[in-house]
């Protein structure tokens, strides 16, 4: 590993896999909206079904994009969220 300033992201990133929040999470009192890139290889579609069960609210698919929506195609992003605001 060339870069080592990165070392404690990945570390601090490997840890949260550690934990599991969901069965301390009960529905949402607002409005929920879950965006995930339909190339998104790094979170699971299922693991945000199952937060989206507990929470309740959308999940939008943002085409063309993976982990990082808002920079593979932040148009469909604004979008997505300009249009959730519009209906809550």
């Amino acid at each position: 590993l060339q870069n080592t300033d990165i070392l404690p992201t990945i570390i601090a990133r490997d840890r949260l896999f550690e934990y599991d929040l969901l069965p301390e999470l009960g529905a949402a009192q607002f409005p929920v909206l879950i965006l995930h890139g339909e190339k998104n290889r790094v979170v699971p579609l299922q693991l945000l079904q199952a937060l989206q069960k507990r929470l309740g609210g959308e999940i939008i698919q943002i085409p063309s994009a993976g982990y990082y929506t808002y920079l593979d195609n932040p148009e469909e992003v604004t979008k997505a969220i300009l249009g959730f605001l519009g209906q809550n």
